[in-house]
């Protein structure tokens, strides 16, 4: 961890000059942006390598239940990741959420 060459958590930060040097869950920020003619939503984050990321939504705080849009292993590498969810031209708006595994050993 205080290694001045190796970024473990992928932030462009050496891991002696970072305050947060390992990847956790909670690091895991999504951003989205709604944009474009048709519009999409443009979902990105972080993903931590050989993390399970699952990406899910629902139209209303309301509602009890997520559905998933997306879910996948990520790779070796841990880095920036984006995805895109066209957004109905006509309906309800969606909720989005991120949750992250770490790999298990």
């Amino acid at each position: 961890v205080t290694s001045k060459d190796l970024d473990w958590d992928g932030d462009q930060i050496a891991n002696a000059n970072d305050p947060e040097p390992i990847y956790v869950p909670d690091n895991a920020f999504l951003t989205v942006q709604v944009a474009g003619a048709p519009r999409r939503a443009s979902l990105r984050w972080t993903a931590l390598a050989y993390s399970t990321n699952y990406v899910e939504f629902k139209t209303a705080s309301t509602q009890a239940q997520w559905e998933v849009l997306t879910n996948f292993v990520h790779g070796p590498f841990t880095m920036p990741v984006s995805l895109t969810d066209p957004v109905p031209p006509s309906g309800p708006s969606r909720i989005y959420r991120l949750r992250v595994q770490p790999l298990r050993p």
